[in-house]
């Protein structure tokens, strides 16, 4: 081989390893600012979904401010008209109404109960089986009326549970201990 070929061969090479390099070098400043490209994408991304969330949250304080001033207004506004419907001297006379009210139906209840109770104090009350059941549908009634004294009802119901805990008659039995259970 000639040295002509030999330095053309060695040229060739030298050629193709400087085309290898600065390709090499080139593929790696694509892959650099192909990184760079999308790290500052990613950052804008970022940006952009802060000022989107910042501006969801400034619109969701506006309405939760705007919702708790609406509420505040019409709780005022129903204060007030409460306050206009009842005045302090209404008020006041409407309870003392209703407590002589039930000063006098507890009064009345507590009279009734002295008259009976001592019958009921003996051991074995000489009552007939109608009479029981009378007594039952009474306390029953009591015990579904608005007015009635819950010390009173409780009385009767202990009354009634021992005679009925003595017997086989399982639906007054268990009106009686409803009324317990109250």
């Amino acid at each position: 081989m000639s040295f002509e070929a030999i330095t053309t061969i060695s040229d060739a090479e030298n050629r193709a390893r400087q085309i290898k390099a600065d390709a090499q070098a080139a593929a790696a400043a694509a892959v650099e600012a192909a990184q760079a490209e999308g790290k500052a994408a990613i950052e804008a991304a970022v940006g952009k979904a802060q000022q989107e969330l910042q501006t969801l949250r400034a619109k969701s304080d506006e309405k939760a401010k705007a919702d708790a001033e609406t509420l505040a207004a019409e709780t005022k506004n129903k204060e007030a008209a409460m306050r206009i419907k009842s005045d302090w001297d209404t008020w006041c006379a409407a309870l003392r109404e209703r407590a002589e009210f039930f000063r006098t139906e507890y009064a009345h209840m507590n009279a009734l109960m002295r008259s009976v109770m001592p019958e009921f104090a003996k051991e074995e009350p000489a009552l007939d089986d109608d009479a029981w059941n009378q007594l039952q549908i009474s306390m029953m009634d009591f015990y579904r009326a608005d007015t009635h004294d819950l010390a009173l009802l409780m009385e009767l119901a202990k009354i009634l549970q021992k005679h009925y805990g003595h017997s086989n008659n399982l639906a007054a039995m268990r009106d009686v201990d409803l009324t317990l259970a109250y």
